[in-house]
């Protein structure tokens, strides 16, 4: 490349101000290095931008085509600036978030609408994983932040929070035998096929929502209930993931007798192990300030 930046911002310039005395004007320089910048251009790239045959110069056909790449030049320019002088002051230059996909994440398109607006410099990544491994992805810094299902013995390294609940049903087919008993009890589901998550780990919290014997794992809730609506088992699943085919009648939840409401707490992981930067504060912020994001 022979042309130089100053160069593409004189020819810009030009094109905007409609002159190269009034470019120059704006510019602060004399005439003489606005027509001098813009004819070494015209060298450079070999071809004639501006037509000269009036008293005021005008875009050629050629003019026209590289006037909007130059100008995506300085703007990927000023933002590159604006970046470097961000991250120069501590912010992020990514930022992870890992959601349990037992989360519903409608509420969180408005909050990362939000975000967005106010760090528009950062890449930003989330990710969805289940249990042990959402912890995993935090406590070795492959996220920064995380949310998942409440804990028993968390890595001391990683900070938390309560982030809301999740409220659970046992859902089969309609075309399953429990899903025409008015009441279901504990024996009546150990003589079915239960469907449970599991994570990559295959971690030790996986069996905590066991109760058959008869069981096949899945990686996540969307696999658990694809196996419901097609009738190979039953399952425990998150409420908000069954509205859909519950209005379509596809799937049934059951009236269990044992417990008559199931709630998983959340909580919000970030490692203590290194500091967040302003963007990551802010996000842990909002996300432990949500009330209820689980349902």
């Amino acid at each position: 490349m022979n042309f130089s930046l100053d160069q593409l911002l004189a020819f810009v310039t030009a094109a905007q101000a409609g002159s190269f005395s009034a470019a120059a004007r704006e510019l602060g320089k004399a005439q003489s290095v606005v027509s001098t910048a813009i004819s070494n251009l015209e060298i450079d790239l070999g071809l004639t931008l501006f037509s000269r045959e009036q008293r005021s110069p005008t875009l050629t056909e050629q003019g026209e085509r590289l006037l909007p790449e130059a100008r995506l030049i300085l703007e990927r320019c000023d933002y590159l600036s604006d970046l470097g002088l961000a991250m120069g002051k501590g912010l992020e230059a990514k930022l992870t978030l890992v959601v349990d996909d037992i989360v519903s994440t409608g509420w969180l398109s408005d909050l990362l609408k939000e975000f967005a607006s106010l760090y528009p410099e950062i890449e930003f990544e989330l990710l969805f994983a289940k249990m042990d491994d959402v912890v995993d992805m935090v406590h070795s810094g492959r996220a920064h932040l995380g949310i998942t299902e409440r804990l028993d013995n968390a890595p001391l390294t990683l900070g938390f929070r309560g982030a809301g609940s999740v409220h659970v049903v046992a859902a089969a087919s309609n075309q399953h035998p429990l899903a025409h008993k008015s009441q279901v009890s504990a024996l009546d589901l150990k003589q079915y096929r239960q469907i449970l998550v599991t994570d990559k780990q295959a971690g030790a919290g996986r069996n905590r929502a066991r109760i058959a014997s008869d069981i096949w794992w899945t990686e996540s809730h969307f696999g658990v209930l694809d196996m419901i609506q097609a009738n190979i088992g039953w399952g425990f699943i998150p409420e908000h993931l069954v509205q859909h085919p519950l209005a379509l009648g596809e799937v049934s939840t059951l009236a269990i007798d044992f417990d008559q409401e199931i709630v998983i707490q959340l909580d919000l992981l970030w490692t203590q192990k290194q500091s967040l930067g302003p963007a990551g504060q802010w996000l842990r912020q909002q996300l432990g300030s949500m009330g209820n994001p689980g349902t």
